[in-house]
């Protein structure tokens, strides 16, 4: 099966190792998504990565075999939601996730376009929609414990969000994604450029 690339276009490659990396949880199954900002800023060091993802969002996704929903951008940066959308059904599905997020006004969830439809406008229209956290795959307990303002968090060494209850359930969800993303990082570095991996590991899982 011949699998459009970026090549040779450097900064294409160079995302795509950055894309690879940052939504490997949801390439294994393990997360149903991730948010990752692209910035516009000169002083950083990903300046390229907003204009090459909005000239060639169509090769990259194809590339990653995964969704995404633009959920917000300026003239500073782009906020892109990757997703796998069998795992956010599958996540939405679960009971207690299914009740929090009627609560806080998702209707229908069952329908994994409308609830991703109806977040896409709470970025647009609010500062940070924080129920987020359950599209991420964050343990229910930890997202609800933040909405309310809870002051009584607990520390944990290079925790991703702010936990809640058990530090041990949080930090073994924190565990997979790390481990996801190292095992994304470990297996690129076999390769002598991200488009040699990404012909094998399509011929080695489709």
């Amino acid at each position: 099966m011949n699998h459009e690339s970026c090549h040779p276009n450097p900064h294409c490659d160079e995302l795509l190792k950055y894309l690879l990396v940052k939504t490997a949880p949801v390439i294994h199954g393990v997360k149903p998504s991730v948010l990752l900002r692209l910035n516009n800023c000169p002083e950083l060091k990903y300046v390229g990565h907003y204009q090459t993802f909005c000239l060639r969002q169509p090769e990259i996704l194809r590339q990653l075999k995964l969704e995404c929903r633009i959920m917000k951008r300026d003239d500073i940066n782009i906020q892109i939601m990757f997703y796998n959308s069998r795992l956010l059904s599958q996540h939405f599905q679960v009971p207690m996730h299914r009740r929090f997020l009627e609560r806080h006004g998702y209707r229908n969830c069952g329908d994994v376009e409308a609830c991703l439809t109806e977040l896409q406008r709470r970025f647009e229209h609010d500062s940070f929609p924080h129920e987020i956290g359950i599209f991420l795959g964050y343990p229910l307990k930890d997202v609800a414990g933040y909405m309310a303002n809870r002051s009584d968090y607990v520390e944990i060494p290079r925790g991703l969000w702010r936990v809640f209850g058990s530090a041990e359930e949080s930090a073994q969800v924190m565990n997979r994604y790390r481990d996801a993303e190292e095992s994304m990082r470990r297996h690129l570095s076999h390769y002598p450029d991200v488009n040699h991996f990404i012909n094998h590991y399509h011929q080695t899982c489709y």
